[in-house]
């Protein structure tokens, strides 16, 4: 059945997720568009403590709780509620233009980096300006915020911080300036990709490969799991983001991971006992989105190169490990078919998970087993749309 569109997703996306969700894809779309209502951020047990974080957070004014949900306490999340109303924020003659993904960032509060930065009008350091972003031709104002350097020196550079959020859509905070971020006390990742690592259930013996690990938020937390012991294999195939997990291993105290570029697709001769895939998705569970351009066509390629890693992790895992698989989309191709693969054409065995907050994950082809993977709904678990399944090697 054919219903009209009013949502943040494509034609085929959008009838795509209505044959899943029905009548609550609308709802659902409307909760992406917001940020999450509580922000979580992870504590940095290498370094400090949940109640050392609380209290110097309150010195910067950030009131930060520990997390619970029905009983069920993970002592390493934290939050803080952000102000959901959205603000009215007035444009100014001076601009940068930025990208989609910059301006979802920019309209909670973050500051503007160089690479997010598509087109600029002139201004000079200090100056306030507006963030634009161009949807399909309409300006939205995402934030005003202070110069840090001119548009000449914009058109010379390539990285580094570019202006610093004055007012944003949404009352965020800038993380990354806050003393706890500096200092490597916490870490900033949502409430679902932190219980992912939890699900993989980490110890200190173990080998453990992080198949796409960039930019480190998993990697790290699996390493403060094992205490700094064990050993951790993180790989990714782009150098920029090897530094990005370089800098957070380097900022949070991580000492037992080794680094490895390389096309994780092809990995061979490895044994690990557990391994994570987060593979590259659609991302269509990511909050706030603006829009989304993402197509089904788009989610097909991408299921199929997802198999990929399955097929790696299969190959460098021994026999009865475990493996994690996580995605931030709402698709059934990128996961429940997936998983449903890797039971079929693999041999692998669903395994219930530790923690379950989440929904049980849809059935398909009278595969009831799959209602041991775990949806994270943005409605009702107040995060992004999540996705995780736990498997046993053949």
């Amino acid at each position: 059945m054919i219903r009209t569109n009013p949502t943040i997703f494509q034609p085929s996306i959008f009838q795509s997720l209505f044959d899943i969700y029905k009548e609550k894809i609308f709802q659902i779309s409307d909760t992406l568009q917001k940020p999450s209502p509580i922000y979580t951020l992870r504590v940095n047990t290498l370094k400090s403590d949940a109640d050392t974080i609380i209290k110097e957070a309150k010195k910067d004014g950030l009131k930060l709780k520990k997390y619970h949900y029905k009983g069920i306490k993970i002592p390493e999340i934290i939050y803080y509620k952000p102000l959901l109303k959205r603000r009215k924020i007035k444009r100014l003659k001076k601009t940068i233009q930025v990208d989609k993904f910059a301006a979802e960032s920019i309209s909670q509060g973050a500051n503007l980096y160089r690479p997010g930065v598509k087109k600029w009008t002139r201004f000079d350091e200090k100056d306030i300006i507006s963030i634009i972003f161009n949807m399909n031709g309409a300006e939205i104002v995402v934030a005003n915020a202070q110069a840090m350097t001119s548009s000449k020196r914009i058109a010379k550079s390539k990285k580094g911080i570019v202006a610093k959020n004055v007012k944003s859509l949404y009352n965020g905070v800038a993380i990354h300036d806050l003393n706890i971020f500096k200092k490597g006390y916490i870490y900033n990742q949502s409430l679902p990709t932190i219980i992912t690592s939890r699900i993989l259930n980490p110890e200190t013996s173990d080998f453990i490969i992080d198949l796409c690990a960039a930019p480190g938020g998993k990697t790290t937390h699996l390493a403060q799991l094992m205490n700094n012991k064990g050993k951790i294999l993180a790989i990714d195939r782009s150098d920029n983001k090897i530094q990005s997990i370089k800098t957070n291993l380097n900022r949070l105290g991580v000492k037992n991971v080794s680094l490895k570029n390389l096309d994780s697709t092809k990995l061979e001769g490895l044994k690990a006992n557990k391994i994570l895939i987060d593979p590259p998705c659609s991302g269509l569970g990511i909050r706030p989105t603006i829009i989304d351009y993402t197509t089904i066509k788009d989610v097909n390629n991408l299921a199929t190169y997802q198999k990929k890693f399955l097929h790696a992790a299969v190959r460098n895992i021994e026999s009865g490990g475990l493996v994690v698989y996580s995605t931030c989309t709402l698709t059934l191709e990128e996961n429940e078919m997936n998983v449903h693969y890797m039971i079929k054409k693999l041999g692998c065995k669903i395994d219930k998970q530790s923690i379950f907050i989440g929904n049980p994950g849809f059935s398909i082809s009278n595969n009831d087993s799959l209602k041991y993977t775990q949806r994270f709904s943005p409605i009702k678990n107040k995060c992004p749309g999540f996705f995780i399944a736990k498997l046993k090697a053949p």
